[in-house]
């Protein structure tokens, strides 16, 4: 009789364990997600003001020194040129591998996780801003077949960009964007 109760108190505490590491790992799951989305809402505050030719080499880096670690230089950053990008991903895209490995994507989903990436790109030359991307990619969970739980990506770009008309074939129908495929990614749809 005593064995059974130790055995149904240790069960019990299992189980107390198993259920407060779900939380804390649904939580902390949440508490990612929160903090991404408004770091991303924070650096397109801080991307939108850019403008092409009016903006200067030092407004380009103090936005990137701004964003400290979050910042990639791309090389040495002189007022002839200069050029690097802010982003950042979640868990699931940091560590992708991991997660298809044990096909967890679907769960992580459930949890409120969805597998994203911000980015922007600022590239200034002879003093002056040429360039100003804004990337985010979100992931959705679609369908499941055979077995495993498929997604497909949610993308989006805003840009400053000069060359934008001539590179991209603009509908009538909606002249300031344009709807495409991304190069190397099958089903994903990119808004330029």
């Amino acid at each position: 009789m005593g064995s059974v109760r130790r055995i149904a108190r240790v069960c019990r505490a299992v189980l107390l364990v198993l259920c407060g590491t779900l939380l804390c790992l649904i939580a902390s799951i949440q508490i990612e997600q929160h903090v991404l989305r408004r770091r991303a809402e924070r650096l397109l505050k801080d991307v939108r003001p850019l403008q092409i030719h009016r903006s200067t080499f030092s407004d380009v880096q103090a936005l990137g020194r701004r964003w400290g670690k979050f910042t990639n230089w791309s090389g040495v950053c002189t007022p002839e040129s200069c050029g690097f990008e802010i982003g950042w991903s979640d868990f699931s895209v940091r560590h992708a591998q991991f997660v298809n490995r044990l096909n967890m994507l679907h769960e992580f989903v459930l949890a409120g996780g969805r597998p994203q990436g911000v980015f922007a790109d600022v590239q200034t030359e002879g003093g002056v801003l040429i360039a100003n991307h804004f990337y985010v990619s979100v992931d959705a969970p679609a369908a499941k077949d055979s077995g495993q739980w498929w997604d497909y990506s949610l993308i989006g770009s805003a840009s400053l960009d000069p060359n934008f008309l001539a590179r991209y074939r603009l509908a009538p129908e909606h002249p300031p964007y344009a709807v495409g495929m991304p190069s190397g990614c099958e089903g994903c749809k990119h808004i330029y």
